[in-house]
């Protein structure tokens, strides 16, 4: 399943901050240092090097090397951090008579640093913490601050005393920080010399979650969002959240000119999904929970089919499946969208919200397909109002 195969985070609860995620590996759940304040979630992901490190007899450039190695493996944290809304990671260089960059008006193709940080993609980086890319510059050298006016980063002065660069690093087409490089630390066989560096690496700090804060809401049962070119043939997966007090309605179907895909609420306990091949006949596979899916929270919904079986999970801990005939395994013909939120012909509609929606774990972008002004669908959660009758005989 593609979800296995892609970084699920998924939220507790409405309260907690605490985010579970899935390993491609092992299939076991992780849980990572979340925090919640002012309804954002705070993912700190730490790192084995996360302790003040000294840098001593490393002379040529880049000499020393550190690699970082994460409680998490790289592929999810790239995830997270695609995922996220905000991540930053804090960079300091502490030195004594050690030089950083080791530059002035320098032109293209002359930086030679001797140090730097080594980017997710593996990629040297010219900038150091609380500057911007390609600026080949500290902090310091940002703002016209640096202690030798005529460099850019303050340990490039070449002072015989304790000084510092550094700050934080946000963009997150970089972040992780994969590896640090260091040189101009002097001699290891010296005693005298005292040339010296230390480093502080922090935690990868990720806030919010652009994935389950994709929401929009369907405000009428023939508001839709459609969604081509999908691949939905012999393997798919689509995940999502939902949050109704509607009993009926089709959450998303798909229809060819034989073959189809159908998911439908019904009854406001029961997810169902209907299926036909134009080898393989009408198959359909529904749950059937405990409790009911229409109660104004947040539900989620799993739907698989691949060359064995469909199945469908709803809230992660009830599911269904039916198994495919050994003969009659088909390809389904799709060549037509996704309709999310409707049946293809705009009947038979969902109205309430919809969140964190996955096709073969690819975000749809829900909230970009409502900023087209499409009809009936609005940007975020919109509760309707309720039943109940106000005073004086009128009505909310």
């Amino acid at each position: 399943a593609h979800l296995v195969q892609n970084l699920v985070f998924e939220p507790q609860s409405a309260r907690s901050g605490a985010f579970l995620f899935l390993t491609p590996e092992s299939s076991a759940l992780m849980l990572c240092d979340c925090c919640a304040a002012d309804n954002v979630t705070e993912t700190l992901v730490h790192h084995k090097n996360e302790l003040t490190t000294d840098v001593k007899g490393f002379r040529e450039p880049g000499s020393f090397i550190q690699d970082i190695v994460y409680d998490a493996p790289l592929e999810q944290m790239v995830q997270l951090v695609n995922r996220s809304t905000h991540c930053r990671q804090s960079l300091t260089y502490e030195c004594f008579n050690a030089r950083l960059f080791d530059t002035s008006d320098t032109g293209p193709d002359t930086f030679s640093p001797y140090g730097w940080w080594v980017s997710r993609s593996n990629q040297k980086m010219d900038y150091w913490g609380g500057s911007v890319p390609g600026s080949r510059k500290c902090k310091c050298g940002l703002y016209g601050t640096c202690k030798d006016p005529q460099r850019y980063c303050n340990c490039d002065a070449g002072l015989e005393e304790w000084t510092m660069d550094g700050g934080e690093l946000t963009d997150r087409d970089y972040l992780p920080v994969r590896q640090l490089r260091f040189g101009d630390t002097g001699s290891a066989s010296l005693l005298e010399d005292r040339k010296r560096g230390r480093y502080t690496l922090g935690p990868l700090d990720c806030q919010g979650d652009a994935l389950f804060e994709d929401v929009v809401t369907f405000r009428y049962t023939d508001a839709t969002i459609e969604v081509p070119h999908l691949n939905l043939r012999q393997s798919w997966d689509i995940y999502f959240h939902f949050k109704t007090t509607a009993e009926n309605g089709v959450l998303f179907h798909n229809k060819g000119p034989t073959d189809y895909i159908k998911l439908v609420l019904i009854g406001g306990d029961q997810i169902q999904l209907l299926y036909e091949t134009a080898g393989g006949g009408p198959q359909g596979v529904s749950v059937e929970t405990s409790y009911k899916l229409n109660n104004n929270v947040w539900h989620s919904v799993h739907v698989e089919r691949n060359k064995k079986e469909a199945r469908i999970i709803v809230d992660d801990s009830q599911g269904a499946e039916v198994k495919e005939k050994p003969d009659h395994s088909h390809a389904l013909n799709l060549p037509g969208r996704l309709v999310i939120g409707a049946s293809v012909d705009y009947k038979e509609g969902y109205v309430g919200c919809m969140r964190a929606f996955l096709v073969n774990g690819v975000p749809v972008q829900l909230r970009a397909h409502a900023r087209e002004g499409l009809y009936g669908v609005s940007l975020g959660c919109v509760g309707k109002c309720a039943s109940a009758p106000c005073l004086n005989g009128g009505f909310c």
